[in-house]
């Protein structure tokens, strides 16, 4: 199905903090109120020296009509820490990820995601009673 897309782009950086967004309209041309996807990938670095910086980025895709027994949303978040070889430092495009572990998100599939994370510990005792089977 052909779907049109229009694009957001934002970027802020105030002293050694940078927050980025990049964001997706994606209606479908032949039914755009009811079949759209809405995707965004935003980031946030906070510099800890000229070549490395903490960082934290979160990826939300939604999707109006959603593919059977699968979710309609998507999430990610994730957190670690970026390297710079480069001379102008973090950020400016010779930027390595060392270590940046997936945290918590949510994805159509009952194993992965913070649901299936939270059943996991729960069933190996270990989650919060408010927690558990979630």
């Amino acid at each position: 199905m052909p779907r049109s897309s229009t694009r957001l782009k934002l970027r802020f950086s105030k002293g050694p903090v940078v927050l980025t967004a990049l964001g997706f309209y994606q209606p479908s041309l032949r039914d755009f109120a009811n079949d759209y996807r809405i995707n965004t990938a935003s980031s946030l670095n906070f510099s800890v020296s000229r070549h490395l910086a903490l960082t934290a980025a979160y990826p939300y895709s939604y999707e109006s009509i959603a593919v059977e027994n699968r979710s309609s949303l998507n999430t990610n978040l994730t957190v670690g820490f970026a390297y710079s070889t480069g001379k102008q430092g973090v950020g400016t495009g010779n930027t390595r990820r060392v270590f940046s572990p997936k945290i918590f998100g949510g994805s159509g599939h009952p194993d992965r995601g913070c649901a299936g994370f939270f059943a996991k510990k729960a069933a190996r005792g270990g989650a919060p009673p408010e927690r558990a089977g979630q």
